[in-house]
Order: structure tokens, then C-alpha cells, then sequence
């Protein structure tokens, strides 16, 4: 493949190769076409301006400005720079730049590891070379780098745009960003990654936070300095009235009447020594004006040497040094000028700033003034104005994206009617200039509902063999999120999630469903497989069970969703048949008809669990998933499950072989009970016969010897029929096609009345 960009200004030429740029490209164009997007340009941006001499872009247009006309970006037809691509970028440097180390060309990025993949040759004339893998890093990125040419030193920086393939950045960011600062504000910012992105708003406008300072002092510092510099040059002066006192022979000028009387009076007496009070206007630098601007640099002086004290405790307490000197270097560098701005001789006149007893036009419309005022709002309401104005790093997305679907998940639990009973957030705290999290992620919410349903949602719990609940016997096991939920008889199931930034890589077919990387698949089983928990019998024995009843993978797949096409889930049958599976899930999914977020596949399989207020354990318990055994073993939950069958419509003597417990055998309707974990539980039937009109009655109870499929019946072998004590009565309502009603064989030997009787498998 041919460099993928090519650009030729007077002092270097920029060349850019990877492997195959169309093929994201193509993945970018399926992923926006799904939402009705289109591709759009690309920009590339340098600062200061150039002279671009020559542009090539390989598959794409280019926009290039006249010759000979300096410019601060140009405009590609396509996209060219992907998450998780590997580049190679190349910068050749003229005869006249410098080449001994010392001046040699560098790059001055704010991380060491994107410094560190640069290296310069001289071999064949002067060249910077790299390679960058973007990974999960979205967003702009810049690329500043220096050199020295004629011994004056250059400074310049390109910004591309990095584009997620797996997501819109403009719309599923924006929602990501949105639910993640309700509940964590500013945990998503960091301090220095690769790419950077506009910093948007948060809803902690009156919250001090360092970073975004910090941020927005950086897009502003041009315009504040030269604000700064026109102050100094022609600073605002103004008549300031002074008295003082002084001798008859010092007097000049026109004076008042009342005091030429007085000098006239004292003179007469003899009095030379004799001082008058004279009131005179001068002009002054210090002004309220003067003053504020004064404050403003002491101020930024201040909060840049604490951000730079943070910022050297952090990097101390790490092994590896992520930031690069240069980083270090940005900030003295502007202490330093704020230093020699507040040394100058007009500064040194100006007094302290007691601030402002009215508005002062000065501040407002004076050149230099008005750009320092307008620069001080800023930074004193920065995050009520910062919008696009700067950019900031932030979290890997694929970090965000975990957060994200935690947090999704909480929305969709009270979406089912449970209201927040706890709330055991992970507490933010600074570490350096970032926000970050006490011993990781590992929050959670604790629901209830009005059945007494109860739910723990905890992101990123970690099991070791030593952990009380359920354990992992050889290595530990953090998925990201588990759920929880106890059942009104103090059962509990466990269903675990873990949010995968990735999707399953088909170069052949990009137009592919989405689907699920297959490692992270793997990682689901190994997950229910670790994951043990001794369970306490009711004999006083302890034996092992496995709590976790599914394991999925949640990630960025776009596919259209509704409940009533859940079965077009690519893992649909695998969710049922095994509980292992994965489920799309993004932010700005819409459903087919255009409208609410989607998502409906995860939301229809936790309403099937815990959305009906009759919600039982059992409903998960009957599931395939639920019931496989080891090879030549069975697993049942009940060992006394008496099934109470329809009423028959056959003659009366069959009736009366039910009436005298010698049935022998029994036909349903294989439509009238489709699990077959259930059917090879049944231990007993109860089959109910007419008393009189509109009652039935149970006389006997059947052990079932076998049952087989006799399409399109269950045919099941029974025993000689067990006398009940007393019979059970009741309108049992039971027609021909009504469903089997389950209960236990001791509701049936100790009650008489069909509606004391307790209900199995109410699901069924």
C-alpha cells in the first residue's frame, strides 16, 4: 500500500502508511449508514499556519489552500485515522534544520510512550520517524514536535481526527458522557492520553477541578498573554487626587482664594515655617483596572505551581514515568513569563486588588484589557463556558464503555419498578489531576420492589478462594458486573456481564452482523465454571453449587431491535440452551420504528427474569440452561413434584379407572407443557374427577413410573394409585385444555382445599 497522506511544506514533508485504510473505512461507512449517517470530511490541522506546497491522499480528495497562502488546516474527503490501527508516520526535514542531538528534530507530547516511538536518523538526511497504535484513544490527536533551523528554534503541531468504528462518536459518545457524569462527574477526564476531545458541559458547573482549568488556561494563554503584553506596553493611567503639605515658598500655581487669605495671614505674623495643606491631581498606574490585572497573574502564577506540584507527587509514586518533561516544561514555561510580567516596573507600582466598587469600561473595551477580562471569565466559570472552546483527554473509551453499561443496566432494573434502596457508589478522589476511583470500580446499587424482590447490581466484584460469598478456588476471578437478585424465599441467582469494547473482526465480509469477539465468549464459560458457592442443606451439610445462572457479553453492536425479533439475536439460542451469550448494546440505538433507545433485547431478557411481580426463582430454574448435567447424572430442583392434570373428556369407564386408582397411564398434550426438564420431574400426577357440578375432587395420588414422547402426547407409565386420607375439593376449574398446575406430594397428603394448596412453577 502508498502512504496513506502525504504533505510538502518549506521546512518538512509528512508522510502516513498503514496497512489497509480501506477497510475501516468501509466499517466506519456500515457503521454511520446504520444510523442514517453519512461519512464526512476529515480534518487536518496545524498550528502555526503553513504553506502546504503539495498534498497527496491516497482514495480520498484534499481541499489545499492557494500557493503561497498560510494555512491552519486542510480538508480530506475521507476519513483516515481509526481506534486500534497501527501508523507509520515519517516527517523529512530540509538540509537546513539542525541535526546535532541537541537540536536535532523531537517530539514534545505531553506522554513519554507517544515520545518514545519517535526516533530521528540522519542517514539519508534528516527524518523523524514513528509508530502510534491509537487503541481505544478517540478524539483529536496532536502531534507537536520541534527543530531548529538556523539556529532559531521552530515549534509545530498537526492534529488528526481519531474515529471509532464501532460507534457514532457524535451521538453514542454525547449519551455515554451524559449518563456517566449524573453519577461520577468529571471522572471521565484524564490528565494526558494520546487523543483529546471537546470537553462539553457537566453538571457540576460550581465545581473546582483542576484538570479542566488547566485545559482551558491552555486555550487561552495566547490571547491572555498578549492581553498581558498591551498592558504592560501602554498600561491605563488615570488622575489620582493626593494632598500634602508644604511651605509658603513652595506654593506654584493658581491657588483658591482662602488659601492665598491664609499664606497672607501667616506672613504677616512672621510665621515662615508654617505648612498649608494643597490638594493636586497626578497621574497613576494604580488603578482598580491595573490592580485586577495584577491579581489575575498572581492567581494563574499560584494555581500553575500547585498543578505542577500534583502532578510531580503522581508521577514520583509510580514505577513508570507517563508524562514527558515536556509536559513539565509547558508549565514552567508559563510561570516563568507571569513571573516576568509581574516584575515589570509598571506592575511593581500597582497596589492590592480589593476589587471593583462598580463596572468599569476599561476592563470591558480597552485593547489588552478587555482580552485579559474576558480570558479571567473564563477561567472563573470554565466549565459553564468551555463547550468547544478547549480540548481534554479522556478515559479509554473502552473504559467509559464499561462504566456505561453498568450504569445502563441500573436504569433498566428501575425501569422494572424497583426503587434504589442503597446506594454504594465508588467515591471519587483526586490522584494527581484526575478523578479516579477507590480500589477500582467496584460500586454498587442495592433495589427492592413492592413484592419483595430484591436486587445487588455491583460492578467489578472480585472473587478469591478466600471471598465469604462465592469463591474462586485457584485464580481470581473480577467479571464487570454482577446482578444479583433474591427472591421473596430467600433464594438467590446470579447473572454476570461483562461490557467488551470489541466486536468480532470479519475482514472477509465487513458488512457482517456484529458480532461478539469469540475470546471474550471463552471468558464467559470460564467465568460460570470458577465461580463456586457452599451452600448450607437444611440437614446441616454443606455441599458446592454454581450461583451463576448465565454469563453474557455486553458490546458496541449496532443491529435493529425490538422485543417482538429478540429471537434475530445472534445469540438467542445460545442464551436459552446453555446461558452463555452476548447482547448489542449501545447508547443512540434506535428502535425499527425510529423512535426511544433501543436496547430492547437486554431489557426484554431481565423483564422475562425479575419484570412480573410474581417473579420466581423458579422461572430460571426450569430453563434448559439451568438444567444440564454431567453425564449420567440428572438435575432436578424438586423430588416430590406432584403435577395436577386437566380433567379428561373421555368415557365414564376410563373415569372410573381414575376413580379407583388403577389409571395405569396417562395422555397429555405435549402443547400443554413444552419443557421437558419439567416433564422428567414429575414424580407423582393427581388427576381430578367430577363430584358434582361445577366441583372435582382428588382421590388418589400416582407415582410415575415413566414418560415418553408419544408425539404429539407425553404418555407417562403410572403406579398403582395412593389413597389420600382425604379427598381434595374444589372448583378446579381444570378443563381438558387447561396447563398441568404443580405443587408438592405433602400440600397433597396434608390439605383439603384445592386453593390452600401451594404453587410450583407458577410460570408455567
Amino acid at each position: 500500500m502508498p502512504d496513506i497522506l502525504w504533505i510538502k511544506t518549506p521546512d518538512w514533508e509528512l508522510a502516513v502508511w498503514t496497512k489497509d485504510v480501506s477497510k475501516p473505512q468501509k466499517r466506519l461507512a456500515t457503521t454511520l449508514k446504520a444510523r442514517n449517517k453519512e461519512t464526512k470530511p476529515t480534518e487536518i490541522s496545524f498550528t502555526p499556519p503553513l504553506c502546504i506546497h503539495d498534498v497527496t491522499c491516497e482514495g480520498a480528495t484534499v481541499c489545499i489552500p492557494p500557493p503561497h497562502t498560510a494555512s491552519n488546516h486542510l480538508k480530506v474527503s475521507q476519513p483516515l485515522f481509526f481506534e486500534n490501527t497501527q501508523y507509520e508516520f515519517e516527517f523529512s526535514f530540509s538540509e537546513e534544520v539542525d541535526t546535532e542531538e541537541e537540536f536535532a528534530p523531537r517530539l514534545v507530547h505531553n506522554l513519554n510512550s507517544v515520545n518514545s516511538s519517535f526516533h530521528f536518523s540522519n542517514r539519508k538526511g534528516p527524518v523523524l520517524r514513528g509508530s502510534i497504535n491509537f487503541a481505544n484513544d478517540i478524539g483529536r490527536f496532536k502531534l507537536p514536535f520541534r527543530y531548529f533551523k538556523n539556529e532559531r528554534k521552530c515549534e509545530a503541531l498537526v492534529t488528526i481526527e481519531v474515529l471509532p468504528l464501532k460507534m457514532d462518536m457524535a451521538s453514542d459518545l454525547a449519551a455515554m458522557y451524559r449518563k456517566i457524569d449524573e453519577e461520577y462527574p468529571l471522572w471521565r477526564f484524564a490528565l494526558a492520553e494520546k487523543t483529546q476531545q471537546d470537553a462539553g458541559s457537566t453538571k457540576t458547573q460550581q465545581q473546582t477541578f483542576p484538570l479542566l482549568w488547566l485545559a482551558q488556561f491552555e486555550a487561552l494563554w495566547s490571547e491572555y498573554e498578549k492581553g498581558i503584553k498591551l498592558i504592560i506596553n501602554s498600561p491605563h493611567n488615570r488622575l489620582q487626587p493626593y494632598t500634602k503639605r508644604i511651605k509658603a515658598d513652595k506654593l506654584k500655581g493658581k491657588v483658591s482664594p482662602r488659601l492665598a487669605e491664609k499664606v497672607s495671614e501667616t506672613l504677616h505674623s512672621g510665621s515662615y515655617d508654617r505648612r498649608f495643606t494643597v490638594k493636586q491631581k497626578i497621574l497613576s498606574i494604580d488603578t482598580p483596572e491595573n490592580r485586577f490585572i495584577k491579581m489575575t497573574l498572581e492567581h494563574a502564577h499560584r494555581n500553575l505551581g500547585k498543578l505542577s506540584q500534583a502532578a510531580w507527587r503522581y508521577e514520583t509514586n509510580k514505577d513508570q514515568k507517563r508524562l514527558s518533561g515536556v509536559f513539565f516544561e509547558r508549565l514552567s514555561k508559563w510561570q516563568k513569563n507571569i513571573e516576568t510580567y509581574t516584575r515589570t516596573p509598571v506592575l511593581k507600582e500597582v497596589g492590592h486588588y480589593d476589587g471593583l466598587l462598580k463596572e468599569s469600561l476599561v476592563l470591558h473595551q480597552k485593547t489588552g484589557y478587555a482580552n485579559v477580562y474576558r480570558v479571567w471569565q473564563q477561567l472563573k466559570l470554565y466549565l459553564d463556558v468551555l463547550g468547544k472552546q478547549s480540548s481534554i483527554s479522556m478515559k479509554s473509551i473502552a473504559e467509559l464503555y464499561e462504566v456505561w453499561c453498568f450504569l445502563e443496566i441500573r436504569q433498566q432494573i428501575l425501569d422494572l419498578g424497583f426503587a434504589e434502596t442503597k446506594s454504594q457508589k465508588a467515591s471519587l478522589k483526586t490522584k494527581g489531576l484526575e478523578y479516579v476511583t477507590e480500589n477500582g470500580f467496584r460500586g454498587a446499587f442495592n433495589f427492592k420492589r413492592s413484592d419483595g424482590v430484591t436486587i445487588r447490581l455491583a460492578h467489578e466484584p472480585r472473587f478469591t478462594k478466600i471471598t465469604k460469598y462465592i469463591k474462586s478456588w485457584i485464580t481470581p476471578q473480577q467479571p464487570d458486573i454482577l446482578l444479583e437478585v433474591q427472591f421473596t424465599t430467600g433464594e438467590k441467582i446470579v447473572w454476570l456481564f461483562d461490557a467488551k469494547y470489541r466486536i468480532e473482526n470479519n475482514d472477509r465480509n465487513i458488512t457482517a452482523q456484529d458480532m461478539a469477539p469469540d475470546d471474550a465468549i471463552n471468558q464467559m464459560h470460564r467465568y460460570r465454571d470458577a465461580l463456586i458457592q457452599n451452600h448450607n442443606g437444611e440437614n446441616g451439610l454443606t455441599y458446592q453449587t454454581r450461583p451463576v445462572f448465565g454469563a453474557y457479553i455486553l458490546y458496541p453492536g449496532y443491529i435493529e431491535q425490538r422485543k417482538e425479533n429478540a429471537h434475530e439475536n445472534p445469540y438467542y439460542e445460545a442464551i436459552n440452551h446453555i446461558g452463555i451469550g452476548a447482547f448489542p448494546l449501545l447508547p443512540s440505538q434506535k428502535n425499527a420504528a425510529g423512535g426511544a433507545a433501543g436496547n430492547a433485547w437486554l431489557n426484554d431478557f431481565l423483564n422475562s427474569k425479575i419484570g412480573s411481580l410474581k417473579a420466581s426463582i423458579d422461572d430460571s430454574r426450569i430453563e434448559e440452561c439451568a438444567r444440564i448435567p454431567y453425564i449420567g447424572t440428572k438435575n432436578i430442583r424438586y423430588n416430590d413434584l406432584v403435577a395436577i392434570m386437566p380433567r379428561r373428556d373421555e368415557e365414564r369407564v376410563t373415569d372410573d379407572r381414575f376413580r379407583t386408582g388403577m389409571a395405569g397411564f396417562y395422555s397429555l398434550k405435549a402443547s400443554l407443557l413444552t419443557q421437558q426438564a419439567v416433564v422428567t420431574e414429575i414424580r407423582y400426577l393427581a388427576i381430578p374427577t367430577p363430584e358434582a357440578p361445577g366441583r372435582q375432587k382428588i382421590d388418589y395420588l400416582y407415582p410415575v413410573i415413566g414418560v415418553e414422547n408419544n408425539a404429539p402426547n407425553w404418555l407417562f407409565t403410572l403406579g398403582p394409585g395412593l389413597k389420600l386420607t382425604s379427598p381434595i375439593t374444589g372448583e378446579l376449574g381444570l378443563g381438558c385444555d387447561s396447563k398441568p398446575v404443580f405443587t408438592s406430594s405433602d400440600a397433597i397428603w396434608s390439605e383439603k382445599n384445592w386453593d390452600l394448596l401451594p404453587k410450583r412453577y407458577r410460570y408455567l
